[in-house]
């Protein structure tokens, strides 16, 4: 609990309401999205967009290049490789953009601090939302 008797930590989904909501009601927690709902999210996108067994690890694959990307420039390059494996597929690709990378771009390689209790335990599971420079 913070100071002020709120939560310091909340995991959730990308649910849009819960996540305005918890701006600002907590806004002096930390905020994370499960890594497992963006994944289920972007392969069901995949799924109704192209639907093909044969390229689906591939195109899984550079997603999560981008998810677990390191820093900046990791990142830069991930997007772009994500970008070429889906040119047969530019919805797809616009979803991916659109939707997660532009918005959370900084979260996909940027984190709170590493060495916190809050990001040692979810960074593998968890991209962290709020207190972003």
């Amino acid at each position: 609990m913070t100071s002020k008797g709120g939560p310091q930590v909340i995991v959730s989904d990308k649910n849009l309401a819960l996540m305005n909501v918890i701006a600002i009601v907590f806004h002096d927690c930390y905020h994370f999205l499960r890594r497992l709902h963006i994944q289920k999210n972007v392969k069901a996108k995949y799924k109704m967009l192209v639907n093909s067994i044969d390229t689906c690890d591939v195109v899984m694959e550079a997603w999560e290049n981008v998810m677990y990307c390191e820093d900046e420039s990791t990142f830069t390059d991930c997007v772009e490789h994500l970008r070429h494996v889906c040119i047969s597929w530019p919805l797809l690709y616009e979803y991916v953009n659109w939707s997660w990378i532009i918005l959370y771009k900084k979260i996909f390689y940027k984190g709170m601090d590493k060495s916190s209790n809050a990001f040692r335990t979810q960074h593998q599971t968890c991209m962290f939302l709020c207190h972003l420079d």
